[in-house]
């Protein structure tokens, strides 16, 4: 309970909306995406936590099915079953041993697919786990941490 995924809908000319729908533990999650000026769209959701889909629940968006917005109808069965994926997890540590600490940003990039990939940020103890992923073998893990001091 509490998930949070961003849902957003765009077009082949570059328009698009987008919208933030949250877990509350019911079975199906209301979302409205408002101010669309394009007759058909492709519609993803995604978070850090669960891997990147399309309409109709296919992973690859050349496959999407598209949403057709030039009529009166409500397009109110735009669904999406959301899945997991994959998960890396672990501990930046400074070099004297102690937690790196909150808000490391920590990447998860596949060598062979650009378009696998996921993020997360450090907790205060320097964990993260980074979800959604593909099941691959050949991530690299990556960290930066933004407010270094300048010397």
């Amino acid at each position: 309970q509490g998930d949070s995924v961003a849902v957003q809908a765009f077009s082949d000319t570059g328009a698009s909306g987008s919208v933030v729908a949250k877990y509350t533990g019911q079975k199906i999650v209301a979302y409205k995406i408002e101010g669309l000026s394009e007759t058909e769209y492709k519609v993803s959701v995604w978070s850090n936590k669960y891997k990147l889909q399309y309409f109709d629940n296919v992973f690859n968006k050349d496959q999407a099915t598209l949403v057709d917005t030039s009529d009166v109808d409500i397009d109110n069965e735009v669904y999406f079953v959301l899945t997991t994926g994959a998960q890396i997890s672990g501990q930046i540590l400074k070099s004297d041993g102690t937690s790196i600490g909150a808000g490391v940003y920590v990447e998860a990039q596949s060598l062979g697919n650009v378009n696998a990939w996921s993020s997360s940020t450090t907790e205060d103890d320097g964990t993260y786990l980074i979800g959604g992923l593909d099941i691959r073998s050949d991530y690299i893990v990556s960290a930066k941490k933004t407010d270094l001091p300048t010397s």
